[in-house]
């Protein structure tokens, strides 16, 4: 045997007498285990989903929470609209403010059960189209049936017609943008003016 052979045996013999043998055997065998985990991807597809899921699902509760206030919004406006229809041409107009929210809710469809508890109307006449004197009832941040009227124009008045629906909201965040109350119900309005037709 040569010196060299000499000195790696003393070598070999001096690490495993102070237990550095192992100590290399572990590091080997942690470096190996980091590099399968590095390598490893089967658990990726389920750290990405649950990533993304939670603002993919917020968007599109979003999306649906905007489309039925809008399918809302289309519904009360239409409806409005045709019971408005009878005061424009005194076709057996509505002689009070709950009957023409009966007419309405009765033009209300899938939303006529629960139409006239969440149902509001102001009928007022005014003196020019440029700048109807409406007051706000909504203006303290709590809405205030006390500032809506039901006038019954004339022929030939000027006519301001407003309808108020409660909606209650599904996502609380989407509280800020749609509700003014903060309260999570969305005041949709409705308005069409109009100049009564002769008699």
């Amino acid at each position: 045997m040569g010196l060299a052979g000499d000195v790696s045996f003393v070598t070999d013999r001096s690490a495993n007498r102070f237990g550095l043998g192992k100590v290399r055997r572990r590091y080997a065998l942690a470096i190996a285990r980091l590099m399968r985990l590095r390598d490893e991807e089967r658990g990726a597809t389920a750290v990405e989903f649950a990533l993304v899921a939670l603002p993919f699902l917020f968007m599109v509760m979003s999306m649906l929470e905007l489309a039925a206030v809008f399918l809302v919004y289309t519904t009360l406006d239409n409806a409005m609209a045709n019971a408005a229809r009878t005061i424009r041409t005194h076709n057996s107009a509505p002689p009070s403010a709950s009957a023409f929210i009966t007419a309405t809710c009765n033009n209300m469809g899938w939303l006529q059960s629960t139409c006239s508890s969440q149902l509001h109307v102001d009928i007022r006449t005014e003196l020019t189209f440029a700048n109807p004197v409406a007051p706000d009832p909504m203006a303290t941040g709590v809405f205030n049936p006390a500032a809506l009227t039901y006038d019954l124009p004339l022929p030939g008045q000027i006519v301001l017609v407003r309808a108020f629906y409660e909606w209650p909201l599904i996502l609380p965040i989407m509280d800020a943008a749609l509700s003014k109350y903060n309260n999570g119900v969305a005041q949709i309005i409705a308005t069409t003016t109009f100049v009564v037709e002769p008699s």
